[in-house]
């Protein structure tokens, strides 16, 4: 979140198009805090149209499919699936 908000403050805001939750694999995370990520990426970004993450599939499958439901409505999009 403190990466969106340098964007924000730099101006950058409007011209983000593509957001992509890198440093590994986001999917670790504990679903509330991506869905934060992912309300901190609508709230800022209006012009968003995809954002992405890398995924284990070990990590993908610790997910239940309402979490998982739940990000792709925050706007989660594309996940690359692999090892």
């Amino acid at each position: 979140v403190d990466e969106i908000n340098a964007v924000v403050r730099a101006g950058g805001a409007p011209y983000v198009r593509d957001v992509f939750l890198a440093d590994g694999d986001a999917m670790t995370l504990p679903t509330t805090h991506l869905l934060l990520i992912l309300d901190a990426i609508n709230k800022n970004f209006p012009n968003v149209r995809r954002v992405s993450s890398y995924c284990l599939p070990r990590n993908i499958q610790n997910k239940s499919v309402e979490a998982l439901s739940s990000l792709r409505e925050r706007g989660l999009s594309l996940v690359y699936v692999g090892c």
